[in-house]
């Protein structure tokens, strides 16, 4: 099996977990405002991947799928500000 499909696989498998538990993942402890109320997991068997998501009432909504060694915050708060 390739590595994308092992990857896409993995990811599959942590969707789920994540939805079942939606306050699994940590919370992202920043202080800039656009950050406030994300949170991140860890993809199952790829541990340098992280889901970073928001939780509302009747949803969760990804973010984004980042590589742990990039700046995850900076990227994450340039897009806030985009969007």
């Amino acid at each position: 099996m390739s590595v994308v499909r092992r990857f896409l696989v993995s990811f599959e498998e942590t969707c789920p977990l994540l939805q079942k538990h939606p306050e699994i993942g940590g919370s992202i402890v920043d202080l800039r405002f656009e950050l406030k109320g994300m949170r991140r997991i860890v993809i199952r068997r790829f541990q340098n991947y992280l889901i970073f998501y928001r939780v509302s009432e009747s949803s969760i909504r990804v973010i984004r799928v980042l590589h742990g060694a990039q700046d995850v915050y900076a990227i994450l708060s340039m897009e806030a500000q985009h969007n």
